[in-house]
């Protein structure tokens, strides 16, 4: 009796089998795909490596900034709070920012300038007055700037994610805010207006893009990431699988990154001895007008 039991329960095996992802709400192909790589996984954990014959590892520069203080905290829908890709577009000439569910050739920055407005660094909740973001792709700049102040003439402090920030206020700054806590009321407009000219607007260069921004009447939440040269931007996001990114924005940083190995390459021949002999005729040639048709190579000798 318990063959028989067992015999008809085989027949059953199949169909549960087949039945039994779609009951439990799981795609086939994941479960199939989910396998192959554990046991990949496994395979390749089993295998022996020499170290001496592993090729050295490069390490990748990636930086998540938060320009002002923001909690770490990923979306959340119930406080309004986004960590994605935001594109930028302008719109009737002022600065629009989309959140993107994956990176596109909008989202992509090559030069941020901001600056804070009055009272940071004492300030524990800094906010940014003044944004400017220049594209990579097109090379051309959106501004939020809602106060419409002229920060052309303010001093520039360039910021490398990786090394501590150069004192960005003279004494000239310290001396108007002990100015500024000292005065009445009825002269803080003034002394407010001598502070906004000694802010310095902060300059990020690279690829960056914006993950989270949050505004009102200034920019209280900002928080970017991104690296300082577009192949170590690429390579971050090959390793990065939290976003996807399409064609073109993965084109536009193929691009830029040859572009980038024209100048160090030519950056390089420029600082060769060699380069500006003029009294050597066999020496190289200069750069031709053309970057796209740069070339090295002996100088031909005047008939």
């Amino acid at each position: 009796m318990d063959a028989v039991l067992n015999s008809a329960a085989l027949l059953f095996i199949i169909d549960i089998d087949e039945l039994l992802p779609t009951v439990l709400e799981l795609d086939t192909v994941d479960i199939v795909r989910n396998y192959l790589i554990k046991e990949s996984i496994q395979d390749f954990n089993e295998l022996e490596f020499d170290e001496n014959e592993l090729p050295p590892q490069q390490p990748i520069e990636f930086s998540d900034i938060d320009l002002t203080n923001t909690p770490e905290c990923g979306t959340n829908v119930r406080s309004c709070r986004i960590f994605l890709p935001f594109s930028l577009t302008a719109s009737y000439g002022n600065m629009e920012f989309s959140p993107s569910a994956f990176i596109t050739s909008d989202c992509l920055i090559s030069r941020l300038e901001f600056c804070y407005t009055t009272g940071f660094p004492r300030t524990t909740a800094p906010r940014i007055g003044y944004l400017k973001a220049t594209m990579l792709e097109s090379n051309k700049s959106h501004t939020y700037n809602p106060g419409n102040h002229d920060y052309a003439n303010h001093r520039q402090v360039v910021v490398d994610p990786h090394q501590k920030t150069e004192e960005a206020y003279p004494q000239e700054l310290a001396a108007l805010m002990e100015k500024y806590e000292s005065v009445t009321t009825a002269n803080s407009a003034e002394v407010d207006k001598e502070l906004d000219k000694l802010q310095p607007v902060y300059i990020l260069q690279g690829v960056y893009m914006i993950t989270t921004c949050e505004l009102s009447e200034s920019i209280y939440r900002l928080r970017v990431v991104g690296s300082k040269t577009p192949k170590m931007f690429a390579r971050a996001i090959d390793n990065y699988c939290l976003w996807d990114i399409d064609d073109q924005a993965q084109r536009l940083l193929m691009k830029e990154e040859k572009a980038e190995t024209k100048r160090a390459s030519r950056l390089k021949t420029e600082a060769d001895p060699l380069f500006n002999d003029t009294e050597n005729t066999a020496g190289y040639h200069t750069v031709a007008e053309d970057d796209s048709a740069f070339c090295l190579g002996k100088e031909k000798a005047s008939s």
